[in-house]
């Protein structure tokens, strides 16, 4: 039986050594030397009640490292000369310097446990977490999690499914908001939003026998609902005309043919228990019906989904569609129609769809979603087709907030940047889900922009997103060249779009570029001395695009840019820029117009307009700066496009374009052009402009709203404030000036 000395001196436990000996042998001892030191000259009792010799004893000696030599110090006097001093080397044999002690008996020596603290207060833990306070556990000091805060969200488990369990950082405390439409056990049996170029195996082409050229199921990062990418069905040109294809410039041809698909999901095992549905985001563009195309018809039966009831030959029939998008259950042999894009009107209008599926009807069964298209011919093909993103099948609850009907309507949510609105199902008349869509750009706080990339600053302003790149991290910014044209020796990095004259057009023009060395592009004539094509007529003039290659630009840690220098002669020429008003009446139709675009899926988007330089450079070489920041992650082409709006004063001048880049840059100005900064609130007679630190506002010389304001200090003129707001300073015979214009 082991059981510790007294410690009747109190000694701190920092350096406790325990130490076994036979208590037979050492006891006396023991207890003459601790009487002796004494804590300070006490007296020595003599054990009681002795052990046997086979009995040992653990015999604690304290000894504080901070005080041990003051207690050597101290004590020595009045150890008896008779008792030798015990050694503090915890490895010392004592039993050969206590009196009794049998020299052949073996002393053990247990290894020394150096304790840290005997209270919390002894404890100083630097880097501890706000979530936890230090604490003395056994003589180690550790950081102990305080109760009620948090550092991660895995503190903040209820073990509840049904609730979002999220550590706020900045207070460390928990929160456990409900999930609304969330139901314990809920499955997800198929989930997927095409961030990966390989969508196989969950979807499938059915039909891959079926030669429909270059349009195919493809990862696109032309458009996405949620993240950088979606499933698309067409091809490098953004269409589904075959005949068009990047060899040819997508130009449409005479050989195209008709295009069918069948994309499957694999095998779906829906519940027993539990009811499913599907949902999944469409963005649609097909050929139109035939109605406005045909006169509407008055069929007598109302037509089955998929025809058009139009008015041929002064009879009323109902036609099936073409280019028409179906989605089926299929179970079995059966297959049963869950959605059809005539119900629509075969188009999303350029945005994306949220279309819902009740999958009740086949609990416990095994099923797969088909989306099936064709076309049938070959004609009318230059759409831009099908995109599909983040296809979900669930389980959902019976409860109140999953689903939904015209009487049972979705419960608020508390989120203002969401909808609470019943998303009915295709194939239900009356019934849907609460699926809370979130509003595009929406946003109440920082968090509600996290774009999942570590190298932009996610921002909420004014209830909208902001992922601006962090090029200050190391490692995320990495600037690159996508394209570049500085001395085209001909235009085969580019392809023309739209030119509608035989004789003007864009064109390579040798030591016209920024050094007068090297070559520029040039739109005009081919002599370059300026872009009439009096074949064209007085009212419309030349005009034409020249498009890059497509290619994609860099997403998220950089800036996406166009740099390209430009010189423009124009009618606009000669003429102050307070003048320039283009197009000259409203409404109208604008003159000598050069743009910067972006051609995407079919569609041009002007970055940037002569508008920005009032229509000329006057001859000289102006360096311009667009941003393409909007299309980041998307494979885009950028063109230039001029139009000389008509047929009149074109004699001259023309537009040159030299050192024509796209890259990927760290940085970028606030603003380029004082055009950009026309929407300040600026007084009368400022105007916004664009300085090194960005948009601010400056005087406009000469603009007035007194004569006060016009004083130039010359005697020899009358200044007044003209009718237009601007300064008039008519000269004078006074003063000695002379007679005035002479």
């Amino acid at each position: 039986m082991h059981a510790p000395l007294p410690n009747p001196c109190g000694f701190g436990a920092r350096a406790l050594s325990r130490i076994s000996v036979s208590f037979q042998d050492v006891a006396l001892g023991l207890a003459l030397v601790v009487g002796t030191l004494g804590c300070g000259g006490g007296t020595t009792k003599t054990p009681q009640d002795s052990q046997s010799a086979e009995t040992t004893q653990e015999v604690d000696i304290g000894v504080d490292p901070d005080s041990a030599a003051d207690v050597q110090e101290d004590a020595a006097p009045e150890i008896a000369p008779d008792v030798p001093e015990i050694a503090t080397d915890d490895t010392s044999d004592i039993s050969a310097d206590v009196p009794g002690s049998d020299a052949d008996d073996a002393v053990d020596v247990a290894p020394v446990d150096v304790a840290e603290c005997q209270t919390a207060t002894d404890c100083v833990l630097p880097n501890l977490p706000p979530c936890q306070a230090a604490t003395c556990d056994a003589g180690q000091c550790k950081g102990l999690k305080i109760e009620g805060l948090c550092c991660s969200d895995s503190d903040c488990s209820d073990n509840v499914e049904c609730t979002a369990d999220k550590c706020a950082l900045d207070t460390h405390t928990c929160s456990n908001i409900t999930v609304l439409g969330c139901c314990a056990g809920k499955v997800t049996i198929l989930k997927s939003a095409f961030e990966n170029a390989v969508f196989e195996p969950e979807f499938k082409d059915a039909n891959p026998g079926i030669d429909n050229g270059n349009v195919k199921w493809q990862v696109s990062t032309v458009r996405a609902h949620s993240g950088n990418s979606s499933l698309y069905f067409g091809n490098e040109c953004g269409t589904y005309d075959n005949s068009m294809t990047a060899d040819n410039s997508c130009t449409a041809g005479p050989d195209a043919k008709g295009v069918s698909t069948s994309l499957i999901t694999k095998e779906l095992s829906l519940p027993k228990d539990k009811l499913a549905q599907a949902q999944f985001w469409l963005w649609l563009d097909t050929e139109p019906p035939y109605v406005p195309g045909l006169p509407a018809g008055n069929c007598k039966n109302p037509c089955a989904i998929g025809f058009t009831c139009a008015l041929i030959g002064g009879q009323s029939q109902c036609l099936p569609e073409k280019d028409v998008l179906q989605v089926n259950v299929l179970a079995g042999d059966k297959v049963v129609s869950a959605f059809n894009s005539t119900t629509i009107g075969k188009t999303t209008a350029n945005q994306w769809l949220h279309v819902a599926i009740d999958l009740s009807a086949w609990q416990g069964q095994t099923v797969k979603l088909q989306w099936a298209f064709s076309t049938g011919t070959g004609l009318k093909n230059n759409f831009q087709g099908i995109y599909l993103d983040d296809i979900i099948v669930e389980t959902l609850c019976a409860s109140a907030g999953s689903t939904c009907s015209s009487a049972q309507k979705c419960p608020d949510d508390t989120n203002a940047c969401t909808l609470d609105i019943c998303t009915n199902y295709s194939n239900a008349s009356d019934q849907g889900g609460c699926f809370y869509d979130k509003k595009l750009g929406c946003c109440s706080i920082d968090a509600d922009c996290d774009d999942g990339n570590a190298c932009t600053v996610d921002g909420c302003q004014s209830g909208q997103c902001t992922n601006t790149p962090d090029a200050s991290k190391v490692g995320c910014c990495k600037a690159s060249v996508l394209f570049f044209d500085d001395d085209s020796t001909d235009l085969s990095k580019f392809t023309p779009v739209g030119v509608n004259s035989a004789t003007v057009g864009w064109h390579a023009a040798p030591k016209q570029g920024v050094d007068a060395k090297t070559q520029a592009l040039y739109f005009g004539n081919d002599d370059f001395t300026g872009y009439d094509d009096p074949t064209l007529g007085k009212s419309v003039g030349p005009k034409g695009s020249l498009c890059s290659k497509p290619f994609t630009l860099t997403a998220g840690t950089q800036y996406d840019l166009v740099t390209m220098d430009v010189r423009m002669e124009t009618e606009w020429s000669g003429q102050p820029a307070k003048n320039y008003k283009n197009p000259p009446v409203i409404g109208g139709k604008k003159f000598d117009l050069l743009s910067l675009q972006v051609y995407m899926g079919g569609e041009f988007k002007d970055i940037w307009t002569s508008d920005a330089i009032f229509g000329t450079s006057e001859g000289q070489f102006v360096s311009v700066t667009a941003s393409l920041d909007p299309w980041q992650g998307k494979t885009v082409q950028v063109c230039l496009t001029f139009d000389a709006g008509d047929g009149q004063q074109n004699s001259s001048g023309g537009v040159w374009v030299d050192n024509f880049v796209v890259k990927a840059a760290c940085s970028k100005k606030p603003c380029y052009f004082d055009t950009e900064c026309a929407n300040l609130t600026c007084g009368t007679c400022e105007a916004g402009q664009c300085g090194a630190l960005g948009c601010g506002c400056q005087k406009i010389p000469e603009c007035c709203t007194a004569d006060w304001n016009c004083d130039d200090i010359d005697v020899c003129t009358d200044d007044s404030c003209g009718l237009d707001g601007f300064c008039v300073h008519t000269p004078n015979n006074t003063n000695g000036c002379g007679t005035p214009g002479g």
